[in-house]
């Protein structure tokens, strides 16, 4: 539950009335207001005595400056309070250290430690969480993240480096990659250069029989050979 100063709720809660639709909200409402210093008006804490069972999902609390008191919907309405409907506080904060598990939905994301960024209690997904070796932003919601409570520097900088080691280990992975398909054209193109060069060499050597004939048959089947040679090599530039 995100922390709150007196001033702060007194602001939001003083002299109104807050409806509580689950128990849930019921424990986080009045667990809040003894944070601050509220307890019953009968000087008993708060938490512990949720009232709940009194008023089900119609419970409300007033908050008074001689502390809190309860009762339903319908009586306050019958007396014209303002009401209002609480809404469960957000579980982290801007600056929190956060774990992230989607379940694999964004799978590359699960296991790595972010840090919150904003917090939008309106959206679906509440948080938006800075991870990866990016830095990028990505918005997530209350479900897919787990507080990292005792994280040790020494730890931070373990999980820092290997992150750094795999992000590069893939980049490496790819340029070794790439310059293997390229040596491998290199190879391929010395060998058509050689193989035109003897093709050439021998259509030049096949323009007659030695009487000044030319062998015109010679000369179309290998200009076609030199043709399909060249065409390769253009195809591979």
């Amino acid at each position: 539950m995100t922390r709150m100063t007196k001033n702060k709720f007194d602001k939001l809660y003083l002299d109104k009335v807050v409806h509580c639709d689950t128990e849930e909200k019921a424990n986080e409402f009045l667990a809040l207001a003894e944070s601050v210093g509220y307890k019953w008006s009968t000087g008993v804490d708060l938490v512990g005595h949720n009232y709940w069972e009194d008023c089900g999902k119609e419970t409300c609390y007033h908050i008074t400056k001689d502390g809190v008191l309860f009762t339903d919907t319908n009586h306050y309405n019958s007396y014209g309070y303002q009401i209002i409907e609480y809404q469960l506080q957000p579980k982290f904060k801007v600056g929190d250290m956060v774990r992230i598990n989607t379940n694999n939905t964004i799978y590359y994301l699960d296991g790595k430690i972010g840090v919150v960024e904003r917090v939008d209690s309106l959206s679906p997904m509440h948080y938006d969480v800075k991870a990866g070796i990016d830095g990028r932003t990505w918005y997530l919601s209350e479900n897919q993240l787990e507080k990292v409570e005792e994280t040790t520097s020494k730890e931070e900088t373990i999980d820092d480096i290997i992150e750094e080691i795999e992000y590069h280990q893939k980049a490496i992975n790819v340029l070794h990659n790439r310059l293997k398909r390229k040596a491998k054209v290199e190879n391929k193109m010395k060998k058509i250069k050689i193989l035109y060069n003897e093709v050439l060499n021998l259509r030049n050597r096949l323009s007659n029989d030695g009487s000044g004939e030319v062998f015109e048959e010679d000369h179309l089947l290998l200009d076609s050979v030199l043709d399909l040679i060249e065409k390769e090599m253009k195809e591979d530039v």
